[in-house]
This record gives C-alpha cells, sequence and structure tokens, in this order.
C-alpha cells in the first residue's frame, strides 16, 4: 500500500484521479490544509460496515431498575399539576405587588 499526503488545492484539482487510484491500489491519502491533516481518503474496503457497531456493547450493559419512568417523579408537569390538584403538593400564591400613594 502506498500512502501520502496531499494539500488540499491539489486535492480539489486531482480529486476524480485520485478517488480511481485509491480504488485501484488501496492506498491511503491524507488530505492537509496548512499543513494540518483534516481528511483522509480510503478504499471503501478499509471501512468496516457501520452495522458492525450497532450491538457491540450488547454484552457490556446492564440495565437496573425503570428506564421508562421520569426521575423523581416531578419531571413531568402534567404529574406535578395532577399532585398540586389532589392536595399533595402546596399552591404557590402569587405576591400582590403594593404600589405607594405619593402623599
Amino acid at each position: 500500500m502506498n500512502d501520502h499526503s496531499l494539500p488540499a488545492g491539489a486535492f480539489k484539482a486531482t480529486c476524480l484521479k485520485l478517488m480511481d487510484q485509491v480504488a485501484e491500489t488501496g492506498a491511503t491519502v491524507t488530505i492537509t490544509k496548512r499543513g494540518r491533516a483534516v481528511a483522509k481518503l480510503v478504499s471503501v474496503h478499509e471501512v468496516k460496515p457501520a452495522s458492525a457497531f450497532f450491538g457491540a456493547l450488547a454484552d457490556r450493559t446492564r440495565i437496573t431498575g425503570d428506564i421508562i419512568s421520569p426521575v423523581g417523579g416531578m419531571a413531568d408537569p402534567v404529574i406535578k399539576h395532577k399532585r398540586i390538584e389532589a392536595g399533595a403538593l402546596p399552591v404557590p400564591q402569587r405576591r400582590r405587588r403594593t404600589v405607594k400613594q405619593a402623599s
């Protein structure tokens, strides 16, 4: 395999040719911008399919308890409203603004 890097401007000018070369030879091309690597052009045969990632941690996880209900029971505003109506929680009182009269 022949791996090399290429500035972004040169890649832009020759990208179709480079894509054909990578497909034929399996080489990797690192594309740089101002001397820093920003992207890599690799053969599609080197990339693992996305389906290999799904379920990769299936044997390493464990569910304990209820994962459906909200934590603490008060996260849902509907539940909070129903608990206020039932008298389980105090009803919040509004403060009245008092306006002082000029004397």
